[in-house]
């Protein structure tokens, strides 16, 4: 074997490494790992929700790491708020009151002060459903199979859940329910008592709220790339900014990764331009 061909095989495979890496560079620096964030691609975050939203001609995308920023009127914010400060709470309040529309999933009991703190008034039970009959991979992953008639829920027959948690209206609309099949219990490795009784439990909810709208979905993974093709969630989800202006993915775990935010910048700047 020839000096040249050893040569030439060693370029070779340098030049395979060098793609290597700056593929993995590429990919670190327009992703993240954060919990729902629109930039996160694995099961827990809301990628394919932000490309959902971006391929829609009629509505623009947004990413934030709060409400402030946000022009009220023609916004759709989805946001899990149960890590919320203060601070989110009152930006959140008065994005609300002066005309934006709050979509909330979270199932964690904390979020109630959130809710509070918007004002609205359904609240968050915090202990896990489970349906013995109609689910997706087991009891703790339920299916909705009692949807109410509204605009939210047109073409809409089932929601899919994981590990969420009922909702006491306390005057919202109810969307939709459970089967009449389901229990609350203690954790998702939990099973009824002897004594409980299976009922069917609001899952999602929607009021007005000053001038906005708050539409509350009891389980933080409702969006997620986990279950946002599951039943009819994107469904549910678009015809929620069905007549909005922009899209808000909230996340604080996370700032927009390095390449994400080049790009966003980049457009920003030929927009401004042309």
């Amino acid at each position: 074997m020839s000096a040249d061909g050893d040569s030439d095989r060693a370029r070779f495979g340098l030049v395979v490494f060098g793609v290597v890496v700056l593929v993995a560079l590429a990919w670190a620096g327009a992703t993240t790992s954060a919990a729902y964030d629109p930039y996160n691609p694995g099961d827990d975050g809301t990628s394919e929700l932000r490309q959902q939203v971006e391929s829609d001609p009629a509505v623009e995308y947004t990413s934030a790491d709060g409400y402030d920023a946000l022009e009220p009127e023609g916004t759709v914010a989805i946001t899990v708020p149960s890590a919320a400060d203060e601070a989110d709470a009152a930006t959140a309040a008065a994005f609300v009151r002066d005309g934006g529309t709050l979509v909330v999933t979270d199932e964690s009991p904390e979020a109630n002060a959130f809710l509070e703190a918007v004002g609205a008034e359904a609240r968050l039970d915090g202990e896990v459903l489970r349906d013995e009959r109609d689910y997706y991979r087991g009891p703790t992953m339920p299916v909705a199979t009692g949807v109410e008639d509204h605009a939210l829920t047109a073409d809409v027959d089932r929601l899919g859940f994981s590990h969420a948690t009922a909702i006491e209206p306390y005057g919202a609309t109810v969307l939709a329910t459970t089967s009449d099949a389901t229990y609350l219990v203690d954790g998702p490795d939990a099973t009824p008592g002897e004594d409980a009784t299976p009922s069917a439990y609001p899952v999602a909810t929607v009021e007005d709220v000053g001038d906005g709208t708050v539409v509350l979905v009891g389980d933080s993974a409702f969006a997620t790339n986990e279950l946002l093709e599951n039943e009819d969630n994107v469904r549910f989800l678009a015809n929620g900014y069905a007549e909005a202006d922009r899209v808000a993915v909230v996340s604080s775990a996370a700032d927009e990764p390095p390449l994400a935010a080049l790009h966003s910048a980049v457009i920003d700047r030929l927009t401004s331009v042309l």
